[in-house]
């Protein structure tokens, strides 16, 4: 499939490559380097579709060994994992320096961020209720993409005011432009 052919992956590649940018714009300090480096790799996740595949490959492992029909205990287990996980991560995330020496742009980025990774993780789990809801279209993407795009929206805007606070004043001689 060509990567365009897909609006929904499109709009996905295209969200993230703006959030990617815009996490340069503060510079690299902190937290920005790390969300940068996120979301060029979900850039990358939109262009090979690693999930799916490996969606499809712990499919296929499942039907070999005979239980792809009670899948729903075994998702439910890694959902289970991977929220203690994810616990865990914020954790030791609240308690680092770099936590507390963000901004609050670094810090509801990074939180826009979780929650992207998140539903990631609840897509490559593939949870049949929760995929009908996410894979629905509304106005000409499936509503995971119009998730992604909000998700990586809010770092965006987050990252630009992060900049514009970080930028250097210039200086005001009294000197006005001539039209």
């Amino acid at each position: 499939m060509l990567l365009f052919d897909n609006s929904t992956q499109a709009a996905g590649l295209l969200a993230f490559l703006i959030a990617f940018g815009c996490c340069l714009i503060p510079g690299r300090r902190g937290a920005w380097s790390w969300l940068a480096a996120i979301y060029l790799a979900l850039a990358i996740e939109m262009m090979v579709e690693t999930r799916h595949g490996l969606r499809l490959l712990v499919n296929d492992v499942m039907q070999r060994g005979g239980l792809y029909a009670d899948r729903t205990g075994y998702q439910l287990a890694i959902a289970g994992l991977l929220t203690i996980l994810v616990l865990a991560v914020l954790y030791q995330v609240a308690q680092s320096g770099l936590w507390r020496k963000s901004s609050r742009a670094a810090k509801t980025a990074g939180i826009a961020t979780l929650i992207l990774l998140l539903l990631f993780v609840v897509e490559l789990l593939s949870l049949h209720a929760i995929d009908a809801l996410l894979y629905q279209t509304t106005g000409g993407l499936m509503r995971v993409g119009w998730s992604w795009i909000v998700l990586a929206g809010v770092t965006a805007i987050s990252a630009i005011f992060q900049g514009r606070a970080a930028a250097p004043q210039q200086p005001d001689h009294g000197e006005t432009k001539a039209d």
